[in-house]
């Protein structure tokens, strides 16, 4: 029997996008993240396949998955994980005190009011801005 041949997807986030998770397929990504995938995890009716159709996640090709895993990305990846990594661990009083402390324009209420997941979203891109 003749081996079939794996068709494979490469993914970022799309444009204006600051992060995306589909827990069924468990495709995390953020900024600057390039994800190789098997095609048949994009279900169309799925959350990646929504977000595809979209425009909040992107198809890209293997020259910039390459980019990605070889060296020209990894010092952003490293730093946009150890950021990841930082913002899991804080509590949602701390996520809110760490986005005033970045210059959200929010008040402490309304970010009081922002789910976990719209606090770490927010403070991604707080702290991205802040390195720009």
């Amino acid at each position: 029997m003749a081996k079939q041949t794996e068709k494979v997807a490469y993914i970022t986030l799309g444009e204006g996008a600051v992060s995306f998770y589909d827990p069924a397929n468990g495709v995390q990504l953020i900024p600057g993240k390039v994800l190789k995938i098997d095609e048949s995890r994009v279900n169309p009716k799925g959350r990646l396949g929504l977000a595809l159709r979209g425009g909040h996640v992107d198809k890209t090709d293997e020259e910039a998955y390459n980019l990605y895993t070889n060296g020209e990305g990894v010092e952003v990846s490293k730093a946009i994980e150890e950021i990841e990594e930082d913002i899991i661990s804080l509590s949602k009083p701390q996520l809110v005190s760490r986005a005033k402390d970045l210059g959200s324009n929010l008040t402490k209420n309304k970010l009081k009011g922002m789910t976990v997941s719209q606090l770490n979203d927010l403070i991604t891109e707080l702290e991205s801005e802040e390195e720009n």
